[in-house]
């Protein structure tokens, strides 16, 4: 059994109930305040925006790297360039997502309690990318 099959089976389900549960867990904080709407619709979609381009930078950094680089080594630097960005686009999407949330009106306290919540969601986000592409390393090495 290779490696990047294990990290699939442990990445993906952990990844998607991060996801699941800081998604659950921010929505009850908002739900037991009396913020507006529109707050309401801006944490809790925001962070999902970053999830489809997590994927294609991780990807796009997957194809240019391996167009880029040849040689007996170049998939497992690929692969490694791409695992890079996956946890740097995760970085990025808490560090865009608190920003953006500095400009609301929200109680300190609360937004303290939401930040950590969507650290949870980035880490699942890293988790859920990294489980993706050792699922297409595990693919590329059958094949």
């Amino acid at each position: 059994m290779s490696c990047f099959f294990l990290l699939m089976l442990i990445f993906l389900p952990l990844g998607l109930l991060l996801l699941w549960l800081a998604q659950r867990k921010k929505g009850l904080i908002l739900k037991n305040s009396d913020q507006r709407a529109e707050i309401r619709l801006c944490v809790l979609r925001k962070p999902w925006q970053e999830l489809p381009l997590g994927l294609i930078f991780t990807f796009a950094g997957l194809y240019f790297v391996k167009r880029i680089v040849t040689g007996e080594n170049a998939w497992i630097l690929a692969i490694s360039a791409a695992a890079l960005i996956a946890v740097f686009s995760s970085w990025g999407a808490y560090h865009r997502c608190r920003i953006a949330w500095q400009t609301l009106a929200l109680d300190p306290a609360m937004q303290l309690r939401l930040l950590r919540w969507q650290g949870c969601f980035c880490l699942a986000q890293a988790l859920l990318l990294l489980g993706l592409l050792s699922a297409f390393a595990w693919r590329l090495s059958v094949s």
